[in-house]
């Protein structure tokens, strides 16, 4: 896997005499079997360990990384790195067929997109299929087509709104209806969600043993 993204990042690995240096062999990136040292990222962890964040934000890393930076035509500062604040948030959470599911919040586009096409996903009884939705090319579509709307719904959004937790747990949920009618009306596809009475037995036991059980 490793040789296989460096293959595939060669183009920009070629810009830098690290990456001509470090991840190529006779002008040819590295394959499997070949052996890669990094000890610059040794120091960079040894150093974290001894310094902490500081050796990032203060150190001789920031320094490095911002004269890189620059001479790239890049615009961070050493103050940029020395104003950097951790802001902890508490993570976004939603209702999902009965669990919680949680997800990053603040500015991330990832995390919202999965919880935005989850809470569409609601619309549909994946379960109630004969086969499993990667055997099932309408399925499959169904939901690739769910998450290509949540992200275009997320990535049209002014990050700034994200900051704002009551604003995205009320889009996610108008939103994920909007995509599912959307879809609705885009395919064809033979599905309801009710399907008639069923019967089910249940059985309950407790901690002292006794046992309930009826249908």
């Amino acid at each position: 896997l490793y040789s296989d993204l460096i293959s595939f990042n060669k183009e920009n690995l070629r810009k830098s005499e690290y990456g001509r240096k470090k991840f190529f062999r006779n002008n040819k990136p590295l394959a499997k079997g070949n052996i890669l040292k990094l000890p610059e990222v040794a120091e960079v962890f040894e150093s974290l360990a001894k310094e902490g964040s500081r050796y990032m934000y203060e150190g001789e890393w920031a320094k490095k990384a911002v004269k890189i930076i620059q001479n790239k035509g890049g615009v961070i500062t050493k103050k940029d790195f020395q104003r950097y604040k951790i802001n902890w948030r508490k993570p976004l959470n939603i209702n999902y067929r009965g669990y919680k599911i949680y997800s990053l919040s603040g500015r991330t586009f990832g995390g919202l997109t999965a919880i935005l096409s989850l809470k569409t996903l609601e619309n549909f009884d994946i379960a109630s299929l004969k086969e499993h939705y990667s055997n099932n090319a309408d399925t499959l579509e169904i939901l690739i087509r769910i998450n290509n709307e949540a992200e275009k719904t997320i990535n049209s959004l002014n990050p700034k709104k994200f900051d704002n937790i009551f604003f995205i747990k009320n889009l996610i949920n108008r939103k994920s209806k909007e995509i599912w009618n959307k879809i609705k009306k885009e395919i064809k596809f033979d599905y309801k969600l009710n399907r008639g009475n069923h019967s089910y037995q249940v059985s309950v036991i407790d901690k002292e043993g006794n046992t309930i059980t009826g249908t």
